[in-house]
């Protein structure tokens, strides 16, 4: 007789011997694939020679403790590499014998992508790894558990955090205003080329930072109005005649009470008013970095003119300190 890694899924007759953790056990009983009962099998002596005849009278042999019945997980895995995760997922550490009751477990939380555009919703569990929207089990239904640890894969709605409409104009959806930790605006949105921040777009939003591409041309009044964010960089490393100038309406950084710094690109040429708050309860110091001091002296703007666009000096309910830094280039 072989001896043999012992396997569920194989059958063995009585009397084949089966290898198992270094020790060696016989089948006294018939075995047919899939679950089995540890009163099958019984550990022998390795160095004892056995005829298959001799098990009619297994008393008289050196037997041991049976076979100890397996035992099974529940696993629970992501399965998506676009999530930024902020807290833990399921976990079951529980083991279980062929039979016994697992119940599924759920997972309430809302993640975002890495750019956060788009919003990731748990809606069930999966038996295949991959995106395949296949709901197979739900939280708290009860499972019967076989002969074989069961992998469960998350399955996620994806839903847009942005709308962007037929001018191009990007908005925040509202439901989206105070979840997501940071958003890096893309240049495309489901087909559409995003080349405007709509008025109120950000309205009372927490998003802590916000990077803005160099396909936005115009940025509407009131755009960020009760923004609570602290920082936003335009993306505009060099000086190309690829993206249009820049144009800021009057006001549309208003009420931006604690950002404490903005990078201007090189593009800005052009604001209809002062842009920057006026509020007195804005933070201590605000830093704008702007690109190129050259831009505005090409436009006929000098530097003190471009301050003048940024806060009204004259102002005093102005209580922060605003520190520019001119000719910057990151």
């Amino acid at each position: 007789m072989a001896y043999t890694e012992f396997l569920n899924y194989l059958s063995y007759r009585v009397g084949d011997v089966v290898v198992y953790n270094a020790g060696s056990y016989v089948f006294v009983t018939a075995h047919l694939p899939g679950v089995w009962n540890p009163l099958e099998v019984v550990q022998i002596n390795q160095t004892t020679s056995y005829r298959t005849a001799d098990f009619n009278t297994l008393p008289n042999y050196n037997l041991s403790s049976p076979l100890a019945p397996a035992k099974y997980h529940v696993s629970y895995y992501v399965n998506n590499d676009d999530l930024v995760m902020f807290d833990s997922f399921p976990v079951d550490t529980q083991v279980y014998l062929p039979g016994e009751t697992a119940v599924i477990q759920g997972y309430d939380t809302t993640h975002f992508s890495q750019d956060g555009v788009w919003a990731y919703e748990f809606s069930g569990w999966s038996l295949i790894k991959g995106t395949l929207e296949e709901i197979v089990h739900t939280a708290g239904e009860q499972y019967i558990v076989s002969n074989h640890d069961l992998n469960l894969y998350a399955q996620w709605n994806k839903v847009p955090t942005i709308t962007v409409d037929a001018d191009g104009t990007l908005m925040l959806i509202t439901t989206y205003k105070d979840a997501i930790q940071s958003l890096y605006i893309p240049e495309y949105f489901n087909g559409s080329r995003i080349k405007k921040i709509g008025t109120h777009a950000f309205l009372n939003s927490s998003i802590e930072d916000i990077v803005v591409p160099p396909n936005i041309v115009e940025i509407f009044a009131n755009a960020f109005e009760g923004w609570t964010g602290s920082a936003i960089r335009f993306i505009d490393s060099e000086v190309t005649d690829k993206y249009p100038l820049l144009k800021l309406y009057v006001d549309c950084f208003y009420d931006t009470r604690n950002l404490v710094s903005i990078t201007l690109p090189y593009r800005w040429r052009q604001a209809t008013g002062i842009i920057f708050p006026e509020a007195s309860n804005k933070s201590d110091v605000m830093n704008i970095y702007i690109r190129n001091t050259k831009a505005f002296m090409e436009e006929k703007l000098g530097v003190e003119d471009a301050e003048d666009y940024i806060a009204d000096a004259s102002n005093l309910s102005i209580n922060y300190d605003r520190v520019f830094h001119w000719g910057y280039n990151d």
